[in-house]
This record gives structure tokens, C-alpha cells and sequence, in this order.
């Protein structure tokens, strides 16, 4: 359980941190609002795509496997942050790490839900979202910072440090690559 947390609570800051870098690449790049908005919105189309896709994954694939596939996925698509020149691709990028990101949350969320016991839920998601929303607050202050004095490329490359270290965690963690989710 604290292998997935850890995982989950990485991802759900991925998302924020996604949403701060493609703001501080529009603004760099002076790319108009408009464009930006459409961005994000193509972010919004990918989330619900990898909410539609979650249902026929869950039945065909192991947790283990699903989520693994969520972060190599992310670990080939964020240093595109670090090169993207255009807003189409922007765009892009941003729809395809949406995507992934749905998929990964629901399978994290169905995961704690189905393992942990009725009785001991409230306690489990109460410390879940004490963890999740510390990392989303101090880990949102600390990108923004980086972001200021250090610039997008580097701010990228730290970001994508923490999630290869976040993929090798699972990929060593043998529990956590054997994860199924029981269904009824």
C-alpha cells in the first residue's frame, strides 16, 4: 500500500507540474491565450479518454502491468517538455501524459479500494489524501520556484529524475508488479 500511495501521490503531482510547465512554456514562447486554452483543453479530451479506456484495461490487464505501462509512458513523453516548439505539439504532449494520467489514477484509486478492508477506508483515504495534498501543495511551491530560478529545461529534468526514480520503485517493488485487482 505505501508503494502505491507513493505512486499515486507522484502522479497526481506529475499533473500539477504538467499544468505549471506548459504555462511557463506558453509564456515563454508568447504563444496567445487562446492557443493555451485549447492546450488545455486537449488535456481535458485526453483525461476523458483514459477514463473511457479504464474499463476494458481493468479487465484485461493486471495493476502491476497497467501501471507500469502509465510511467514508462510518462517517462517517454515529459522530456518533450524540454524540447517542444510548437503549440500543436504542445498540445499533444499534454493529451498523451492526460491519457496516462487518468488511467494511472483509476487504477491507483481502484487498487487502495479494493485492498484495503471496509472498516479501516476512512483512516486509509483520510492519511491518502494527507500525503496527496502535502505533495500536490509542497511539491506545486517547489516547481514554481525551480521554475523561476531555474528555467523549464532544467525544472523538466528534475521532474523526469523523480519519476524514473518513482518507475524503478515499482519495477523493483515485486508486490507491486504482481498487483491484480479482484473483481466480483
Amino acid at each position: 500500500m505505501r508503494s502505491a500511495v507513493l505512486i499515486s501521490s507522484y502522479l497526481d503531482f506529475l499533473i500539477t507540474a504538467s499544468v505549471l510547465i506548459v504555462l511557463a512554456i506558453v509564456q515563454q514562447q508568447h504563444i496567445p491565450s487562446v492557443l493555451y486554452g485549447l492546450i488545455v483543453a486537449a488535456g481535458g479530451v485526453g483525461n476523458l479518454l483514459g477514463t473511457a479506456l479504464c474499463p476494458p484495461l481493468q479487465q484485461r490487464i493486471r495493476l502491476g502491468l497497467a501501471l507500469g505501462c502509465v510511467l514508462i509512458m510518462f517517462v517517454l513523453l515529459w522530456p518533450l517538455y524540454g524540447f517542444i516548439t510548437t503549440p500543436l505539439l504542445l498540445g499533444a504532449v499534454f493529451a498523451g501524459i492526460a491519457i496516462f494520467d487518468s488511467i494511472g489514477a483509476i487504477f491507483g484509486d481502484s487498487y487502495r479500494l479494493a485492498v484495503v478492508p471496509d472498516a479501516l477506508q476512512g483512516r486509509v483515504s483520510g492519511v491518502y489524501r494527507l500525503i496527496l495534498f502535502s505533495v500536490l501543495t509542497i511539491g506545486s511551491s517547489a516547481l514554481g520556484l525551480s521554475l523561476e530560478y531555474l528555467g523549464v529545461l532544467p525544472t523538466v529534468g528534475i521532474v523526469w529524475s523523480g519519476l524514473l526514480l518513482i518507475t524503478g520503485v515499482l519495477f523493483l517493488n515485486r508486490h507491486m508488479r504482481q498487483a491484480t485487482l479482484a473483481y466480483v
